[in-house]
């Protein structure tokens, strides 16, 4: 068996609410990523000595800001949350997304110190391709996609069947998930990478062997004569393209000046746009739809040929192009795109690799259109591309240019050999460092474990120490007597281990001393007695009834 990565893809039926949440996400994923750029090339243009340190800006000397090296995406992933909320509080990205952001954009700038791209760019707000990338908390229900970050469930268009039945038969693991918009107006799309395990097969050996060479006027020349023309897929869209895209141009024209003349009259400032029209949206969303019409239709072309190839040959030769040092020539850039080298190359390896086909790839300087594949013979008057057709000089066959180019690169059995040694090889490898990522992380999860039940074993001795101190005390045996004085209480401080006892006789005196007290002043307050007369000869008397 063999681990390997398999990526599926999926169109998603969303509703209004998820769409403007996935775009909140991508904006906030745009702004870690370019967060992640400004510091790394602040820090990058603060490469100073240690003496100068001291004439840094206070930001310099907080953790993470330190000028003799790069930020990893671990000190990245330390300063965001504390930054997200002041620099970005209307969409900060959550905390997954983020992380995957940050080695994105450490990947992007080690492959630019390897010179193998150019240095990271700033992302715009108007880029029309979005992504959002999730690692952790992916599930499949059904026909839906459970995302971390999103409450509700994504909805697909399709059937998920296959992906969980190699989930389920093949020990699948989901490895990845991003969700993916290719255009302003285009469906968002979700890409889950998968690792799984296939068995180690290999091609029948009663195959023949084929080799193949790349072109642009016929896409596929093979060392059997055959050839697989160009289906110009991109070309074949050009003339309704370019009416689109004058049609949006016009349109723009007049929405710039209509915004000139609204600025002019004070109804917008000079930050304030016009919005889009409808008829404007529309015409873009044409554009969007017709590329996305281009790149179905050459994805299916690819995957045919592939298809094609791998259910005929045990074995298929190819040559290491420099496909992007061709795509500097601007004559031949656009046909070059158009024929998708990279991508053919790349599906029809991997579609190999699972069939057991072997691919046998020639060094980049192998002069396959120049050499006679019938008796060796090097004939360098073939520099000019424009010469199709050629006889050796040598041996006198004639000669189709690619056609002797693909026999060129038919491989022999050493080769074969060579090349399934090396793959089984390469396996070995790849296996033994996941296996060993694998006992990393397991390593790592049993002595997060264990300090956990240390710690806790730890304050559970520490509190039965405590109660066992507490137990072990002794009791004060003797009660110490205090005045039973109101002033005596509110008094000083008693000593610790005494307790005031107030005895009954001093208590009983002291209720009824205030007892006689409160019947005195309520006798003193009671209203005084009505006088009533009957006449001047007899005595007062004292009305009983008031």
């Amino acid at each position: 068996m063999t681990r390997v990565l398999r990526a599926h893809s999926f169109v998603l039926e969303l509703s209004v609410r998820q769409t403007e949440h996935l775009e909140i996400l991508a904006r906030g994923r745009r702004d870690a990523y370019n967060f992640a750029l400004a510091l790394d090339r602040d820090c990058y243009a603060a490469d100073l000595p240690p003496a100068d340190w001291a004439d840094l800006e206070p930001g310099y000397e907080s953790p993470g800001w330190n000028p003799t090296r790069r930020l990893s995406p671990w000190d990245l992933n330390k300063l965001w949350p504390k930054a997200a909320p002041a620099l970005y509080p209307e969409h900060p990205a959550p905390g997954q997304p983020a992380q995957l952001t940050f080695a994105d954009m450490d990947l992007a700038r080690s492959a630019a110190v390897r010179r193998r791209g150019g240095f990271p760019r700033f992302r715009s707000r108007y880029d029309a391709h979005q992504t959002v990338s999730f690692a952790q908390g992916i599930e499949i229900r059904g026909e839906t996609i459970k995302l971390p970050s999103i409450k509700a469930p994504l909805r697909i268009k399709g059937s998920t069947s296959r992906l969980r039945w190699f989930l389920e038969h093949a020990n699948g693991a989901i490895q990845k998930a991003t969700l993916v918009r290719d255009g302003v107006y285009a469906p968002w799309r979700c890409v889950l990478v998968i690792e799984i395990d296939i068995p180690d097969v290999l091609a029948p050996d009663n195959r023949p062997v084929v080799g193949l060479d790349l072109g642009i006027k016929s896409f596929l020349s093979l060392s059997d004569g055959k050839v697989i023309e160009n289906p110009r897929i991109l070309e074949s869209m050009l003339a309704r393209l370019r009416a689109a895209q004058k049609s949006v141009v016009r349109s723009e024209r007049d929405r710039q000046k209509r915004e000139i003349e609204a600025r002019a009259a004070g109804l917008l400032t000079q930050s304030q746009r016009l919005p889009k029209g409808r008829r404007h949206l529309a015409k873009e969303l044409v554009i969007t739809r017709l590329h996305a019409r281009v790149v179905a239709l050459r994805n299916e072309f690819h995957h045919n040929t592939a298809n094609l190839l791998i259910s005929r040959y045990r074995a298929i030769g190819i040559e290491d192009l420099n496909i992007a040092g061709m795509m500097r020539n601007h004559k031949l850039a656009r046909v070059i795109a158009d024929v998708g080298w990279a991508s053919f190359l790349s599906i029809l390896t991997y579609k190999a690799a699972a069939a057991g086909v072997e691919i046998v790839k020639a060094g980049r300087w192998f002069a396959s259109s120049r050499r006679c594949s019938a008796c060796g013979e090097n004939n360098p008057a073939l520099k000019d591309l424009k010469i199709r057709a050629w006889t050796c000089p040598a041996c006198g066959v004639m000669h189709d240019r690619d056609i002797n180019a693909a026999a060129n690169l038919s491989p022999s059995e050493t080769q074969i050999a060579n090349a399934r040694a090396s793959r089984l090889a390469a396996r070995k490898v790849a296996a033994a460092k996941r296996q060993r990522q694998k006992d990393r992380a397991a390593k790592a999860a049993l002595t997060k474990a264990v300090k956990a039940e240390i710690n806790r074993l730890a304050k559970h001795t520490e509190k039965q120490a405590r109660h066992a101190k507490r137990m072990t005390q002794p009791k004060p045996s003797t009660l110490a007597v205090t005045p039973t004085d109101s002033n005596a209480r509110r008094g000083s401080v008693r000593p610790k281990g005494t307790t005031t006892v107030v005895l009954p006789v001093a208590r009983t005196k002291t209720l009824r001393k205030q007892t006689e007290a409160r019947t005195e002043q309520a006798h003193a307050q009671s209203t005084p007695a009505q006088v009533v007369s009957r006449g001047a000869l007899d005595p007062p008397l004292v009305d009983s009834s008031v």
